[in-house]
């Protein structure tokens, strides 16, 4: 019962690549209670940074492939929030970004209360669009 239980709660924190580790360090310095997975072809990293979900997205050898950032619906660029305010109420919204290009990745719930999931480009253009 003792190694399920260790097995559970282990830590793959050992098994991070050194590249990997030392780049979150360099990036995200005050990043708090760290998660790691294992994605095979990359490491995901579930943290909290100024009072934020983030998810960072590594490959191995290092580089920031992607990140992703809970922000507060006051925060989503005016442009968008007026183009899903005419779709339903907004009920959150994540930034994604890939260090060169930022987009915003927002559900809302329409008149019929249906959820939906919206992609818009930094510039309001809509990526993608679907029913939750």
């Amino acid at each position: 019962m003792k190694l399920f239980v260790e097995k559970i709660f282990k830590s793959s924190s050992s098994k991070i690549p050194r590249k990997v580790r030392e780049s979150f360090a360099k990036l995200f310095n005050n990043a708090k209670n760290p998660e790691w997975n294992d994605k095979q072809d990359h490491w995901e990293a579930i943290f909290y940074q100024d009072s934020h979900e983030c998810i960072a997205l590594f490959d191995l050898e290092g580089n920031l492939l992607e990140r992703k950032t809970s922000i507060n619906l006051t925060s989503v660029p005016q442009l968008i929030f007026e183009k899903v305010k005419l779709m339903g109420e907004m009920m959150n919204c994540i930034k994604i970004t890939d260090g060169i290009i930022s987009s915003y990745e927002i559900i809302y719930r329409d008149k019929d209360l249906k959820r939906h999931l919206v992609v818009f480009d930094s510039e309001g253009n809509l990526k993608i669009k679907k029913i939750l």
